[in-house]
């Protein structure tokens, strides 16, 4: 049978329109031949999202977007149609999100799995999220970083304009005065510190035997424990019997007697009494001095002639002997 021209062609023109068919599909990455799950999903803003754009799970491309519809014009919906490849098992709680693909600002409908135990089934719609892009979410970071900075900017202006307002020439050459001062006090302390060192250089042989005699000192006290705890009982027994006499009675007779010696020596300063008159009385001193120097001559006579003033004879004869007069010292 032969065939006509015409026929050929017809054939050879749906060939050619069938490859056409394959290859655009091929280069938007549809496969014709195999089984799809199409699944939808809503957002208010696809923030660049296009058909073709791939659909990933866990980093691996499993489908693509196939269209965008603008479904509510007053709400701003936007409903995105895209499909997974058959036998997939993606759960009805997962979440289809539009994120960035790149640096270069490439979208992607990235599905976030979920845990229930219901999977999709075909013409199932997924919840929609939207992911900042890069540089909303750099806005994001930036801009309340911002805002804190021309805040601390605006700050350290009004505290410089502060401190030119109390720091004037005067303030100035006073700070200026204050440093040099402390400067001063730093070399000093600097040369009290080296003096220190040389000094404990110096004597640390002195230092070293002082140390010595100290723990002497304190093992002799260690030693001499028992003594000092004896002699401390001692003390406490002593303050106990102090305590327990009746020293308030004792001073308060003291004191009475101390008032009555006052009084005697007030009435002898006075001249009143016997002991007055005789410190007193000049006359009465003399007196008592010639009579005294008369007794004491008396007595020396009495010892050089006793038979002046004894007479003691068995026979009663009486001395005839002359009889002298007595000097009596003045």
């Amino acid at each position: 049978m032969k065939l006509s021209n015409e026929f050929k062609v017809g054939v050879l023109a749906v060939c050619a329109l069938f490859i056409l068919i394959v290859g655009v599909n091929y280069l938007k990455g549809n496969e014709i031949f195999a089984r799809n799950i199409t699944l939808y999903a809503e957002y208010p803003n696809v923030d660049g999202l296009a058909p073709s754009n791939a659909v990933t799970l866990f980093g691996l491309q499993v489908g693509q977007v196939d269209k965008l519809i603008l479904i509510d014009h007053n709400k701003n919906k936007i409903l995105v149609k895209f499909h997974i490849k058959h036998g997939i098992e993606l759960p009805k709680n997962s979440v289809a999100r539009i994120m960035s693909s790149g640096l270069l600002g490439g979208k992607e409908l990235l599905l976030a799995q979920g845990a229930g135990s219901e999977f999709v089934q075909n013409d199932d719609t997924l919840r929609g999220e939207l992911e900042l892009s890069l540089t909303a979410s750099i806005n994001s970071v930036v801009s309340p970083v911002k805002a804190k900075i021309e805040k601390l900017i605006t700050s350290i202006d009004t505290i410089v304009v502060s401190l030119n307002q109390v720091f004037d020439n005067n303030t100035k050459s006073n700070l200026r005065s204050s440093v040099s001062s402390v400067k001063q006090s730093l070399e000093n302390i600097k040369a009290t510190t080296e003096t220190l060192n040389t000094f404990t250089k110096n004597e640390t042989a002195r230092l070293h035997s002082i140390v010595t005699n100290i723990e002497s000192i304190a093992n002799n006290i260690k030693n001499n424990n028992a003594a000092i705890t004896k002699i401390m009982n001692n003390l406490s027994d002593f303050s106990d019997s102090l305590k327990a006499s009746n020293i308030k009675s004792t001073m308060l007779q003291v004191n009475s007697s101390i008032t009555e010696i006052n009084s005697v020596l007030a009435k002898v300063e006075k001249g009143e009494g016997s002991l007055g008159m005789l410190l007193h009385d000049e006359n009465l001193y003399k007196n008592l001095k010639n009579a005294s120097g008369s007794l004491d001559a008396l007595i020396i006579d009495m010892k050089a002639h006793p038979s002046r003033y004894v007479h003691f004879s068995v026979f009663g004869k009486k001395d005839k002997g002359e009889k002298k007069t007595l000097e009596v010292p003045k």
